[in-house]
């Protein structure tokens, strides 16, 4: 085979037909313009392999250092060999499970055993024959074999290039010029049109199929009916040669393709019109991979420290060897406390003193932990060499450390992250890459800010198909004894998978121990010994990698019970729940205090990378009932209940036959299934999203942090748009109280007069608004005489408080509440012309969570046992 440079048409067809919408990064481009240069055309190969590459790299981000790994593999691998089909399609498919389970499907079923060698019979052929015109009528006729003909077409082509077919197969050439001169063009521009419409995330499966189709094409003259080449390029690969003499003879055929397309334009403008999304969806087997609990990635991306050289404002610093004296354990034998400090010009958000910046220190420290003792230093001493003798205010040291990164990194939760091309380097599970540290299907190295935060607005507002596990447990307590994990053993732990936005699980499956009776729809997994079955379920949960756990009283009992059961047990790899490999799950004691929860102490498990999202943590918090059972709870929304099962029988069942321990499995299920569909109805998981949208902090925070957090959320994301920081107060600080509205008891009675009632809308909000109530603009009569202000700059409150008017600062709290607002708005706006039920969830859900979080500003300052309590503002509000 002739080893000539590579032509430059033969490289836009692959960027034409697999970057149609999203062109390659120069870089990328150049590297493989120069990797197929360098290695002259080696037929058929050479066209599968660029647009595989090429399409991969944009659509999929995949790292430069992955792409030129594949690139080093396909250069040792003879090209020649059939089973490089096999091997390409691994590599290509694992940015995909779907389509990679699709096309071994397909393989398996053709290719009854793995092909070792090149030798295939003449009806192989026939068999493609066959197979082009089920595409054609498949395509005209919209039939659900689509998906699978697309697949089994580009399998058939991969071997019916190979050279050593040539003699068994030159006789049937004939029949295949007709079919292509029949079916191929129209067909390619049909396929291109639907592909056009396949969402991104699906393409991967039929681009190298469009890659083939438009390389027929480009070599087919279509009106001679004849390949324009001298020699066949079903027999070496499409091309045998790239050298000027064929380029010229090829450039007429070019030229008519280019016309044809032109041509079909309109043709395919009509044909994508006529295509709902859901056949589309259809086709590409999304209802046929239901039951795959990996079908959405788990991608994990660990941070690294920036990629750029900061300037270190202050010399060397006593803080840094007080902090490390200071510290009671160097478990991380760490060497350098403050990391870095640096002159920054800001202004303090509490009271308005002009708009002349001040000098702050902003301290880096190596840990998380080293705050508490870097502040506590500079409190009670002198531990700067720069400024002796100087007493500092210490500013945002209360800040958790999620918060304090999200807000750096212009991250809110719940929203979607990208990381662009050349930005990461992805990890392996072996070779010469960094090793995975987690079970995420992709993980990666970044620098963290690097990162792009989309606001959820338009494609980004969607919602992950996030995969979520209900399960429940039951436990063989003794007789008038609730059970304890030292003594009571686990026997049945049932759980439902359903993806968020689907009402049915995918999963239903029971462990239980001891044999059980079977149950129509439910795989029953039994194991004589208890150990073996936490162990299996453990395993189970790993393999389905839940992205959120849910069900009801989880965080205070199952979780706990079922840790502590495998502790007791000495279950060793039970613990290791989360997406971390090496970090295990732990139980830790928290207390949550509201007016509507009062006081509760809970139970906190953590399971990194995963969420446990307790139905009845929301219940008492969302929703006032008279009880929060399960089975009135369901009954309450649902109109449904429990199965009939006391639990002092639950012992006698589990002690008695399969068909006993069928009866406790059904009634197991049932719990598990109950929370599922409760969280369906109230619109639990979305209205928390989109309140962590809205709000900026974590899923998880919203149910084991209070109100305070949301509100300091928000400001401190606008403090830093405006260059504000906030002053830490210790809890506790503020002396002052002050008395709540006044509140008229109603006259009850029977009245023959209309009464008119009176409701504001966003009461609180708008006399924030109103009167630019804000920290930053709160301001003494001292300070109004010194800065010389009129009073027509400045109002006065009926408490004696002073505020600067929005002509002189625009106080932070009003543009938060003014943000919100008409966010709020156009929510409700869309919702008016929404027609799919699932968006016009996230909608309503958006709506309620941007409602709630401006009447929330107001609390926040009125807390007096708070972060940053202002009684001059919430006075103002309830006078």
């Amino acid at each position: 085979m002739a080893k000539t440079n590579v032509p430059e048409y033969a490289y836009k067809v692959s960027c034409d037909f697999c970057t149609k919408e999203a062109a390659a990064s120069g870089e990328i481009r150049t590297e493989v313009s120069e990797y197929f240069e360098r290695k002259a055309a080696r037929g058929l190969w050479s066209f599968v392999c660029e647009p595989m590459l090429q399409f991969v790299t944009v659509e999929r981000r995949m790292s430069r250092e992955m792409l030129r790994f594949l690139l080093n593999s396909l250069e040792k691998m003879e090209f020649s060999e059939i089973h490089l089909v096999q091997t390409l399609l691994q590599h290509h498919s694992r940015l995909h499970p779907p389509c990679r389970r699709e096309m071994q499907q397909f393989y398996s079923s053709v290719f009854r055993s793995p092909l070792k060698s090149a030798n295939f019979p003449d009806d192989s052929l026939m068999d493609f024959f066959a197979l082009l015109s089920k595409i054609k009528n498949a395509v005209e006729s919209r039939s659900a074999d689509f998906g699978k003909l697309m697949s089994a077409f580009g399998f058939y082509l991969d071997i019916l290039t190979h050279d050593s077919l040539h003699s068994s197969a030159s006789k049937n050439y004939p029949i295949l010029y007709n079919l292509l001169d029949d079916c191929f063009v129209l067909h390619c521009t049909q396929i291109f049109a639907i592909y056009l419409q396949i969402p991104p995330d699906h393409r991967a499966d039929i681009a190298l199929y469009l890659a083939l189709l438009a390389e027929i094409v480009r070599w087919y003259d279509v009106d001679a009916g004849n390949w324009s080449g001298k020699k066949n390029p079903l027999h070496h690969g499409f091309v045998v040669s790239f050298g000027d003499e064929i380029s010229k003879k090829c450039s007429a055929a070019r030229k008519r393709t280019k016309k044809l397309s032109k041509e079909s334009i309109g043709k395919m403008a009509d044909l994508v019109e006529q295509l709902p999304s859901k056949w589309l969806r259809r086709q590409l087997g999304d209802d046929d991979d239901e039951e795959d609990p990996c079908s959405f990635e788990a991608t994990l991306a660990n941070l690294t420290e920036v990629d750029e050289d900061f300037e270190v404002c202050v010399g060397e610093l006593a803080l840094n060897k007080s902090i490390l004296e200071d510290l009671r354990s160097n478990r991380e034998q760490i060497s350098e406390a403050v990391v870095m400090v640096e002159l920054v010009m800001k202004q303090s958000i509490y009271g308005y003193g002009g708009d002349s910046n001040r000098q702050f220190l902003k301290i880096y420290v190596a840990l998380p932990r080293l705050i508490a003792a870097g502040k506590r230093l500079l409190e009670k001493s002198n531990v700067f060499d720069a400024y002796p003798n100087h007493i500092y205010s210490i500013f945002e040291a209360n800040i958790d450390f999620d918060i304090r990164f999200m807000v750096d990194c212009g991250i809110t939760g719940c929203n979607w992250i990208e990381l662009p091309p050349t930005t990461w380097t992805r990890r392996a599970q072996s070779g010469n890459m960094p090793r995975k540290t987690s079970r995420c299907q992709i993980e990666v190295d970044v620098a963290y800010n690097k990162l792009i935060s989309h606001e959820p607005e338009g494609d980004w507002a969607k919602v992950a198909p996030f995969r979520i596990l209900s399960f429940d447990i039951e436990c063989a307590g003794r007789k008038g004894v609730f059970p304890e994990p030292q003594h009571d053993p686990v026997i049945q732990i049932a759980n439902m998978v359903v993806r968020q936005g689907q009402h049915e699980p995918f999963i239903r499956n029971i462990f239980t121990l001891k044999s059980c009776a079977p149950i129509v729809g439910i795989q029953v997994i039994s194991s004589e010994r208890e150990s073996d079955m936490l162990e299996k379920w453990a395993e189970f949960v790993r393999e389905v990698d839940p992205d959120l756990f849910t069900g009801y009283n989880i965080n205070n009992f199952d979780f706990p019970y079922l840790i502590n059961r495998a502790n007791h047990l000495k279950c060793q790899h039970f613990t290791f729940l989360g997406r971390i490999t090496n970090i295990k799950s732990v139980i830790r004691d928290s207390v949550i205090q509201s007016k509507q929860m009062g006081r509760r102490e809970n139970k906190i498990v953590n399971f990194e990378g995963r969420t446990s999202f307790d139905l009845l943590l929301v219940l008492l918090r969302d929703y006032k009932l008279r009880s929060y059972t399960l089975n009135a709870v369901s009954y309450h929304f649902l109109q449904e209940q429990k199965e009939d099962v006391h639990h002092s029988i639950i012992s006698d069942l589990q002690n008695g036959t399969d068909q006993s321990r069928r009866r406790l499995a059904v009634y197991c299920l049932k719990d598990a299934y109950l929370p599922i569909k409760l969280v369906d109805k109230l619109m639990s998981i979305i209205n928390y999203m989109e309140m962590s949208r809205v709000t900026g902090v974590t899923f998880s925070s919203l149910l084991t942090r209070g109100q305070q957090i949301k509100v300091m959320s928000q400001l401190l994301r606008k403090a830093k748009e405006a260059g504000y920081l906030l002053p830490t107060q210790s809890v506790g600080e503020a002396q002052d109280q002050f008395e709540g509205a006044t509140v008229i008891e109603p006259m009850k009675g029977y009245y023959n007069e209309p009464i008119a009632t009176l409701d504001f809308s966003s009461l609180y909000p708008s006399i924030m608004m109103a009167h630019n109530l804000c920290y930053s603009t709160l301001i003494t009569k001292k300070s109004i005489e010194t800065l010389g202000l009129t009073p027509d700059r400045y109002s006065e409150t009926p408490c004696g408080n002073y505020f600067v008017k929005s002509t002189v600062r625009k106080g932070l709290l009003p543009l938060i509440l003014e943000s919100l607002i008409s966010a709020r708005k156009r929510a409700k706006a869309d919702m008016k012309t929404e027609t799919d039920p699932f968006k016009l969830k996230v909608l309503d859900g958006r709506q309620l969570a941007l409602k709630i979080s401006a009447n929330s500003v107001y609390g926040f300052t009125g807390a007096q046992v708070g972060k940053l309590p202002c009684l001059e503002i919430s006075s103002v509000s309830r006078t």
